[in-house]
């Protein structure tokens, strides 16, 4: 029997020196090359936005996505309006966030 690794890219603009703009600037193509590299799923944990600008990053990073691959899925962390105004594959839940029904 086969095993085969999934590959998942958990993001963290954070972790990106410079301003705000230079970091979502470098979050957006870590995303591309992710997705060109055919992560399996990439999530979008962007903690400390308020739900109106992790609607746009998250807008932003769907496009990147479908751009540079057709197989990699997005995640988008605690969020599940978001992840659905958003266009995204799908929502991260842990165990004490809201039920996803």
């Amino acid at each position: 029997m086969t095993h085969r690794c999934l590959l998942y890219y958990i993001t963290d603009r954070s972790q990106f020196r410079g301003d705000e703009s230079f970091r979502r600037r470098a979050l957006l193509a870590k995303v591309a090359e992710a997705a060109r590299a055919d992560v399996d799923y990439i999530q979008l944990r962007e903690k400390n936005l308020s739900a109106r600008e992790l609607e746009t990053v998250a807008r932003q990073v769907v496009a990147v996505v479908r751009e540079n691959s057709s197989s990699t899925r997005l995640l988008i962390n605690s969020r599940t309006d978001v992840a659905l105004a958003a266009g995204a594959d799908g929502v991260h839940l842990r165990a004490d966030d809201v039920a996803p029904h």
